[in-house]
């Protein structure tokens, strides 16, 4: 059994800490109460402590998450909400509605909303509403992140970019406005027809640059410029006038955004008041590299605590002569899955974004027969090892792919001794920011990897 305050392995039916001295017992993933070693369920919220097999730190996680999404629909109450708000619509589709049948028009149209309106929900948003070949979706209300404008931009260029209609012989492209600012948000309309909506001047002023945008482009006023120009490119324009509006409306056109959200930046203050954690941490990674035995440490606290800030220091004092390898797991996007790991793999191997397919796997190669050793690097296993890596960081040949496709097991399997072979040469510190944000398949490789390296 695990000591819940140092991380110590106790024999099965020790009720103290041997190294520490603390209580044992099981912690319920859900609330997080202690329970006695012998409960099966938690005597403080009634889940099961004997059904789930993975470790306290991923089962917290995956119970915190699921509670996430059962409220994740708070209830729409007015409020002022800082929003930025994205306006969509199809270039020329009143005039192609006028040479098709309306049936044809209203499916069409239904398409063309459901595949927009996907990529709202795929980077968080919420649809407003939809009018014909027009939505018009909020990204901040009614439900709220800290990087709201960055969603709504790539919200927008994944809207611009997707393929609208599955018809080669309709060259559909749409024009989009996105603008960051105060709303009023609640619910309008008589009782029998009272629909969440948003109200001011900066959702007028969204539907006005997407009316000013050009067939098959993005334009942004200036909050929502002020909030990516970190990950994005931009386009200078000269201001307009829109209808409405006593002074010109400065604008930019999104041409494109980097492949991921930047880490959010560390202070640079000396850490105070930390010396505890940071102690804590020194004698487990101290005990990893005496035993050669893994452990899986996981900092959970509210956002803006210092969580990433004790890690970096913890990594700049105790891991200089450690391999560590960074992977940062994204909310949204095409970005999920294994992404912080494939993140992990580039680094050990070295792969920048210039590299070409070729390049990059020869050096996935190098890397993976360099760790197995002399002995292993030519055998089987080996190019196993190396497809399969290659699988998970998309550098595969597609005629492997359709060959021979392996399962999640094999996949964890082959990490896991990746991960064996690096730390047989060097302590290996495997650093995952933003854990929150996996899902079960990263989990479970994580468990898999903690519990049997």
């Amino acid at each position: 059994m695990q000591c819940p305050q140092c991380h110590h392995r106790n024999r099965d039916g020790a009720k103290f800490c041997t190294e520490c001295g603390a209580k044992l017992g099981l912690s319920c993933a859900g609330c997080g109460a202690l329970n006695d070693a012998s409960a099966r369920f938690c005597q403080q919220c009634g889940a099961s402590l004997t059904s789930p097999s993975d470790s306290s730190a991923t089962t917290f996680l995956k119970a915190q998450r699921a509670r996430a999404a059962q409220e994740s629909t708070p209830p729409h109450k007015e409020e002022r909400r800082w929003v930025t708000v994205l306006f969509a619509d199809l270039s020329g589709f009143t005039s192609l509605s006028e040479k098709m049948d309306p049936e044809d028009v209203k499916a069409l149209a239904h398409v063309c909303a459901e595949r927009m309106s996907a990529e709202v929900r795929r980077f968080g948003g919420t649809v407003i509403s939809v009018a014909g070949d027009q939505i018009y979706a909020a990204f901040g209300a009614p439900i709220s992140h800290e990087d709201d404008a960055e969603r709504a931009l790539r919200a927008a260029l994944a809207i611009r970019d997707c393929q609208l209609s599955d018809n080669p012989a309709l060259a559909l492209q749409v024009h989009v406005g996105v603008n960051t600012g105060e709303v009023m948000a609640g619910l309008i309309g008589p009782e029998e027809r009272r629909d969440y909506t948003l109200m001011g001047d900066t959702v007028n002023t969204a539907a006005r640059l997407m009316s000013a945008a050009p067939s098959g482009s993005v334009l942004v006023g200036e909050e929502t410029w002020r909030a990516t120009r970190r990950i994005a490119r931009y386009r200078d324009l000269p201001p307009i006038s829109v209808k409405g509006k006593e002074h010109p409306v400065a604008i930019w056109e999104a041409l494109g955004a980097t492949a991921m959200s930047e880490a959010r930046p560390l202070g640079a203050t000396p850490l105070l008041g930390r010396d505890h954690e940071l102690s804590l941490l020194s004698e487990i990674w101290l005990k990893v590299v005496r035993e050669a035995r893994p452990q899986l440490v996981t900092i959970i606290g509210e956002p803006g605590i210092g969580k990433s800030r004790i890690v970096a220091e913890f990594e700049r004092q105790y891991c200089t002569g450690a391999i560590r390898l960074h992977g940062r797991c994204l909310p949204y996007g095409e970005s999920l899955g294994y992404w912080a790991l494939v993140s992990m793999l580039k680094e050990a191997a070295e792969i920048t974004a210039e590299d070409d397919p070729v390049a990059a796997l020869a050096k996935l190669e190098t890397l993976v027969r360099t760790a197995l050793g002399e002995a292993v690097s030519k055998s089987d296993a080996a190019s196993d090892l190396v497809r399969h890596l290659a699988l998970l960081v998309g550098l595969d040949r597609p005629v492997e792919r359709d060959a021979n496709v392996p399962d999640q097991k094999t996949l964890h399997g082959s990490v896991r001794r990746f991960c064996e072979a690096l730390a047989g040469r060097q302590p290996l510190c495997l650093l995952f920011d933003d854990i929150h944000w996996a899902d079960d398949a990263l989990l479970d490789l994580i468990e898999h990897i903690a519990s049997r390296a």
